[in-house]
């Protein structure tokens, strides 16, 4: 039988995890639901929405899986700290775009958008400052 980790649920590390995945998700219903009669939300233009739709589609995808990770025993990666570095990256990318757009949209779901995206990129990236400061890494060498 499996035993589940959910003593990191409770940790520093669990929490921000818990809360990039809660932003995520009202990000992607906003994304999905916040356009007109309730449609897709157009962040600008085509490539724009391109990369806010697959950024937060794909990091909807990426953060559970980093949680399963964790609850099934495993340990801090090098990769994780790379995914974070990429996600506080792009989600401060997005949340700029959706922000430099809004004037031209009345829709508010647009700026909301954009201030949701800054917020979950600093929570990426203070996921990464934490993770380098408590880490210790030990590296093999082969002779």
């Amino acid at each position: 039988m499996i035993k589940l980790n959910t003593d990191f649920l409770r940790t520093v590390n669990g929490i921000l995890k818990i809360a990039e995945f809660v932003l995520i998700l009202i990000l992607l219903m906003i994304i999905r639901f916040g356009g007109a009669n309730h449609s897709a939300l157009s962040l600008g233009s085509v490539n724009d929405s391109f990369l806010g739709q697959g950024t937060v589609v794909g990091y909807a995808i990426i953060v559970p899986a980093i949680v399963v990770t964790y609850l099934l025993g495993g340990n801090v990666s090098i990769l994780e700290m790379v995914i974070n570095l990429i996600g506080g990256v792009l989600f401060l990318v997005v949340g700029g775009l959706a922000i430099a757009h809004n004037g031209r949209i009345a829709n508010g779901s647009l700026f909301a958008v954009g201030m949701l995206s800054v917020v979950t990129g600093l929570v990426f990236l203070a996921d990464l400052g934490w993770l380098v400061k408590h880490t210790k890494f030990s590296f093999q060498t082969r002779t």
